[in-house]
């Protein structure tokens, strides 16, 4: 079973690249749908946002590619959206 798993990973990394950041989930709409944010990065490549709705059935999925400072920028963005939204549900 482990050697299944490390295969997966390895296939993982390649096709959408090293978890670098897991900027959270955001609410971003009364039905329920929800964006997810990472920062992540393939072997050689740089840095990228990815951006991946869910919600109503539907799964949808984005990419940014971002520097260092962007990638700073957006959890800077991502914190304001949690505080902001969990204000909203209080």
């Amino acid at each position: 079973m482990g050697v299944f798993k490390t295969i997966k990973e390895k296939i993982k990394t390649a096709l959408v690249g090293k978890l670098i950041t897991d900027l959270g989930v955001l609410p971003t709409d009364s039905h329920g749908r929800q964006l997810s944010l990472s920062i992540r990065q393939r072997p050689g490549q740089q840095p990228y946002l990815r951006l991946k709705w869910e919600g109503c059935g539907e799964t949808d999925y984005g990419q940014i590619v971002c520097s260092e400072e962007w990638a700073s920028q957006w959890e800077q963005v991502a914190r304001e959206m949690r505080r902001h939204t969990s204000k909203q549900a209080t």
